[in-house]
Protein backbone atom coordinates (compact mmCIF):
# COMPACT_ATOMS: atom_id res chain seq x y z
CA UNK A 1 0.00 0.00 0.00
CA UNK A 2 1.24 3.87 -1.04
CA UNK A 3 0.79 5.60 2.13
CA UNK A 4 0.01 9.01 0.95
CA UNK A 5 -2.03 7.48 -1.87
CA UNK A 6 -3.97 5.63 1.17
CA UNK A 7 -4.08 9.36 2.89
CA UNK A 8 -5.56 10.77 -0.44
CA UNK A 9 -8.18 7.87 -1.27
CA UNK A 10 -9.31 8.39 2.96
CA UNK A 11 -10.26 12.45 1.90
CA UNK A 12 -11.73 11.09 -1.20
CA UNK A 13 -14.13 8.92 0.85
CA UNK A 14 -14.83 11.85 3.52
CA UNK A 15 -16.04 14.06 0.65
CA UNK A 16 -17.61 10.88 -1.17
CA UNK A 17 -19.68 10.55 1.69
CA UNK A 18 -21.30 13.64 2.53
CA UNK A 19 -18.43 14.47 4.99
CA UNK A 20 -17.05 17.75 3.23
CA UNK A 21 -19.86 18.68 0.82
CA UNK A 22 -22.22 20.52 2.18
CA UNK A 23 -24.72 22.70 -0.12
CA UNK A 24 -26.06 24.83 3.24
CA UNK A 25 -27.84 24.90 6.09
CA UNK A 26 -31.03 23.20 4.08
CA UNK A 27 -29.35 19.79 3.60
CA UNK A 28 -26.85 18.31 1.39
CA UNK A 29 -28.06 18.97 -2.04
CA UNK A 30 -30.33 20.86 -3.96
CA UNK A 31 -33.37 18.48 -4.38
CA UNK A 32 -33.44 18.74 -0.32
CA UNK A 33 -33.17 22.72 -0.93
CA UNK A 34 -36.27 22.61 -3.27
CA UNK A 35 -38.12 20.19 -0.55
CA UNK A 36 -37.10 22.51 2.26
CA UNK A 37 -38.48 25.81 0.77
CA UNK A 38 -41.42 24.09 -0.55
CA UNK A 39 -40.64 24.44 -4.06
CA UNK A 40 -39.07 27.77 -3.94
CA UNK A 41 -35.50 27.92 -3.61
CA UNK A 42 -33.52 31.04 -3.93
CA UNK A 43 -30.28 30.43 -6.15
CA UNK A 44 -27.95 32.97 -3.45
CA UNK A 45 -29.60 30.68 -0.37
CA UNK A 46 -27.72 27.12 -1.71
CA UNK A 47 -23.47 27.59 -0.97
CA UNK A 48 -21.59 26.34 -3.81
CA UNK A 49 -19.68 22.98 -3.62
CA UNK A 50 -16.48 23.47 -2.63
CA UNK A 51 -14.32 20.08 -3.15
CA UNK A 52 -9.82 20.40 -2.33
CA UNK A 53 -8.34 20.42 -6.04
CA UNK A 54 -6.41 16.98 -4.51
CA UNK A 55 -9.60 15.17 -3.39
CA UNK A 56 -11.16 16.09 -6.84
CA UNK A 57 -8.03 14.58 -8.46
CA UNK A 58 -7.86 11.92 -6.67
CA UNK A 59 -11.58 11.27 -7.44
CA UNK A 60 -10.90 11.52 -11.21
CA UNK A 61 -8.44 9.32 -10.90
CA UNK A 62 -10.45 6.49 -9.28
CA UNK A 63 -13.32 6.93 -12.00
CA UNK A 64 -10.49 5.91 -14.77
CA UNK A 65 -9.83 2.53 -12.58
CA UNK A 66 -11.10 -0.52 -14.59
CA UNK A 67 -14.01 -1.76 -13.33
CA UNK A 68 -12.59 -4.51 -11.06
CA UNK A 69 -9.93 -1.95 -9.34
CA UNK A 70 -12.79 0.69 -8.81
CA UNK A 71 -14.65 -1.92 -7.04
CA UNK A 72 -12.20 -2.71 -4.50
CA UNK A 73 -11.28 0.56 -3.60
CA UNK A 74 -15.21 1.45 -3.15
CA UNK A 75 -15.43 -1.32 -1.15
CA UNK A 76 -11.96 -0.75 1.16
CA UNK A 77 -12.67 3.27 1.64
CA UNK A 78 -16.66 3.73 1.68
CA UNK A 79 -17.37 0.10 3.82
CA UNK A 80 -14.88 1.12 5.99
CA UNK A 81 -17.38 -0.39 9.38
CA UNK A 82 -16.55 -3.78 7.27
CA UNK A 83 -13.86 -6.38 8.26
CA UNK A 84 -11.20 -6.97 5.81
CA UNK A 85 -13.28 -10.79 5.26
CA UNK A 86 -16.12 -8.79 5.03
CA UNK A 87 -14.74 -6.72 2.18
CA UNK A 88 -13.24 -9.93 0.43
CA UNK A 89 -16.38 -11.66 0.72
CA UNK A 90 -18.32 -8.12 -1.27
CA UNK A 91 -16.25 -8.12 -3.84
CA UNK A 92 -16.52 -12.23 -4.15
CA UNK A 93 -12.56 -12.18 -4.21
CA UNK A 94 -10.09 -14.07 -1.36
CA UNK A 95 -8.75 -11.70 0.97
CA UNK A 96 -5.16 -12.03 -0.51
CA UNK A 97 -6.51 -11.33 -4.04
CA UNK A 98 -8.35 -8.66 -2.46
CA UNK A 99 -5.32 -6.73 -0.67
CA UNK A 100 -3.28 -7.50 -4.02
CA UNK A 101 -6.08 -5.73 -5.91
CA UNK A 102 -6.05 -2.64 -3.72
CA UNK A 103 -2.15 -2.51 -4.07
CA UNK A 104 -2.56 -2.24 -7.67
CA UNK A 105 -5.55 0.04 -7.83
CA UNK A 106 -3.11 2.00 -4.90
CA UNK A 107 -0.12 2.25 -8.17
CA UNK A 108 -2.47 2.86 -10.80
CA UNK A 109 -4.15 6.11 -9.16
CA UNK A 110 -0.21 7.37 -8.28
CA UNK A 111 0.30 6.77 -11.83
CA UNK A 112 -2.90 8.84 -12.94
CA UNK A 113 -1.55 11.76 -10.14
CA UNK A 114 1.43 11.95 -11.72
CA UNK A 115 2.15 14.88 -13.98
CA UNK A 116 2.52 13.94 -17.35
CA UNK A 117 6.03 15.04 -18.01
CA UNK A 118 6.98 12.88 -15.00
CA UNK A 119 5.93 9.65 -16.21
CA UNK A 120 8.54 7.23 -17.10
CA UNK A 121 7.90 4.20 -19.78
CA UNK A 122 9.37 1.18 -20.75
CA UNK A 123 10.25 1.44 -24.31
CA UNK A 124 12.22 -0.50 -26.72
CA UNK A 125 14.86 0.79 -28.60
CA UNK A 126 15.67 -1.81 -31.34
CA UNK A 127 16.73 -5.32 -30.11
CA UNK A 128 18.07 -3.67 -26.53
CA UNK A 129 16.80 -3.96 -23.13
CA UNK A 130 14.04 -2.41 -22.46
CA UNK A 131 15.12 1.28 -20.73
CA UNK A 132 13.34 3.66 -18.27
CA UNK A 133 13.00 6.47 -20.52
CA UNK A 134 10.83 10.09 -19.33
CA UNK A 135 7.65 10.59 -21.67
CA UNK A 136 9.04 12.91 -24.37
CA UNK A 137 12.33 11.77 -24.77
CA UNK A 138 13.60 9.32 -27.08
Amino acid sequence: MIEAIDKRLWAWSEYRMGGGMRLGGTGDCVLAAVIAGKGEVIRSSVMEVYIPDEVLDTAQAVDKLPDDLRRVVDVHYLQANLSPDQKAIRCRLSRKTFYRRLDTAHQYVLYLLTPPKRRVQRVTLGRERPQAVRVGQR
